[in-house]
């Protein structure tokens, strides 16, 4: 699912608003999982995967209740570990989802229950080099359902998510894919600063690849509605694959009316799809 820095809450946007993010993403990977020995296995001196990614992700409130996202991937990598020895760039895979209202509360914006619903679409290269994961080649449905929570200035969040991956031959992924997060952010300054910390869990191909992260992320706002991150994921358990010892993700977000309303910066700022 098309998320949020940090986190993914139960706020949508507010009808006719436009909210645009960039993401940045680097990864230097440090470990290969050992399929025979069951554990992570250093990369020698001379081995390396380092990949780096960006998301456009471009969210229209359709109307208070309603959010939809397109989001767009572009990877950039390299690895050289064992046989795997290459590189690749180009886009990933597009995913299109909404986000839905289903419970509100009163006096708060943010606060609430949402469904989603996400579409995946093959377009990203599998063929080249597989093991770099710019696509999936198929085309996949997920749902999933988050609720928020606001105690003054303390906001917190629970989501869980599931992909439904089309089991065909042209598919890299041929089992489900959960993700799970709970996540608590703190207004420092208000308007201004926000300070987060998420737990991020996945698991896929029926769990013999998994990653549970702790993510730590600082918002910051200095002129409204144009807004910056700053997180650092640290994997605590992970199973299969590689693995890193951290991953710096970066992004800047703008949003601005269709129409002749205002924007309520509270909701835009927090709102995010």
């Amino acid at each position: 699912m098309a998320i949020p820095n940090v986190g993914i809450d139960a706020a949508t946007l507010p009808e006719g608003i436009v909210f645009i993010r960039e993401r940045w993403f680097y990864a230097d990977y440090t470990k290969r999982y050992d399929e025979i020995e069951k554990k992570y296995i250093k990369l020698k001196s001379d081995e390396y995967y380092k990949s780096y990614w960006s998301l456009t992700q471009i969210a229209y409130g359709a109307t208070d209740k309603l959010t939809v996202v397109a989001s767009f991937w572009y990877f950039d990598s390299k690895i050289k570990s064992g046989d795997d020895v290459g590189k690749d760039k180009g886009i990933g895979d597009l995913y299109i989802f909404s986000k839905y209202k289903l419970l509100s509360v009163e006096k708060e914006l943010n606060s609430g229950i949402v469904g989603l619903l996400g579409l995946r679409l093959p377009t990203g290269d599998k063929k080249n080099m597989p093991i770099l994961r710019l696509g999936d080649g198929s085309t996949d449905i997920g749902v999933g359902f988050a609720a928020t929570k606001q105690w003054g200035r303390s906001t917190n969040s629970i989501f869980g998510g599931i992909w439904l991956n089309n089991k065909s031959d042209r598919a890299i992924d041929k089992r489900h894919e959960v993700e799970y997060r709970a996540t608590s952010e703190y207004e420092l300054v208000p308007k201004k600063l926000n300070l987060q910390m998420e737990l991020k869990g996945v698991w896929f191909e029926g769990n013999k690849e998994r990653l549970l992260e702790l993510v730590p992320g600082i918002q910051y706002t200095p002129v409204f509605p144009l807004t910056f991150q700053v997180s650092c994921k640290v994997p605590i358990e992970a199973r299969g694959y590689f693995k890193y010892d951290y991953q710096i993700v970066l992004g800047a977000s703008f949003a601005f009316p269709v129409s002749h309303k205002t924007i309520p910066q509270k909701s835009v700022r927090e709102s995010q799809p």
